[in-house]
């Protein structure tokens, strides 16, 4: 009972972190349907989180290898799935199981573009759990707007051999269309699976939104249409004591 509610207050942490620190995330390709290695790139410290989320969100359940540097900090990951890479057969048992087993291929975390020379982990863990390999490009970038947005691009499973050169064509295909899209706009061929109803980039505060309404080019005076005073229909102008006798309009 303590371990799952231990794991439940876990991902509910891991769900306020990607809501208060990502814009949105998109996905692009078709996601195992079923047990996999998934080979990754890891370029941000957000790559197990959005896989391990959108994970749950399609209903697996996702084993990520770990350092164990970041174990000894981090223990407590062990209960979300975090294992370390001397537990490779853990992972494989996984992935046989029907899991999601997470893998990235270039052992560390590596900032900038391009992809580093692959490890063989994910590789001998597919071929173990006898489960498709598949490359999976990240990209969390800053665009037009105050926070990063996430992007994840599933390929089609490969072989062992393969995996190299189609995870480093995947990201330079991520990266293109990256430089090539209009940042205020949703990435083309993308669908956003992640707070789709606030992918805006105008969130301004109460003091923000007033200082727009004062500074606006028709300047201070202006009113808004339907903020004016109507006028009266029979009695004197305001501002002048109507006398007796007197009707409105003469």
């Amino acid at each position: 009972m303590m371990l799952r509610l231990a794991r439940a207050l876990l991902v509910r942490s891991a769900v306020r972190d990607v809501r208060t620190g990502l814009l949105s995330i998109a996905v692009t390709g078709q996601p195992p349907g079923g047990g996999a290695v998934l080979a990754a790139n890891h370029g941000s410290w957000w790559d197990a989180y959005l896989i391990g989320l959108y994970a749950r969100n399609t209903g697996f359940d996702v084993a990520v290898m770990m350092g164990d540097e970041q174990l000894r900090r981090f223990p407590f990951l062990r209960l979300v799935g975090a294992v370390p890479p001397r537990a490779v057969r853990t992972l494989a048992d996984r992935a046989r199981s029907g899991d999601w087993a997470l893998i990235f291929p270039e052992g560390e975390l590596r900032a900038g573009r391009g992809l580093a020379s692959l490890h063989p982990g994910a590789e001998w863990v597919a071929r173990r759990a006898e489960v498709p390999l598949v490359p999976v490009a990240i990209r969390v970038v800053m665009r037009g707007a105050a926070k990063p947005e996430a992007f994840i691009r599933f390929g089609a499973p490969v072989r062992p051999e393969q995996l190299a050169v189609a995870l480093g064509s995947m990201l330079e295909e991520l990266d293109r269309a990256l430089d090539a899209a209009d940042p205020a706009r949703p990435l083309p061929g993308y669908r956003i699976v992640f707070d789709a109803q606030r992918f805006r980039r105008d969130r301004v505060g109460f003091a923000g939104r007033m200082l727009a309404f004062l500074t606006r080019p028709e300047g201070f005076r202006a009113r808004p249409a339907g903020l004016g005073m109507k006028p009266r229909s029979g009695g004197a102008r305001r501002g002048r004591r109507a006398y007796p006798g007197e009707r409105g309009g003469e």
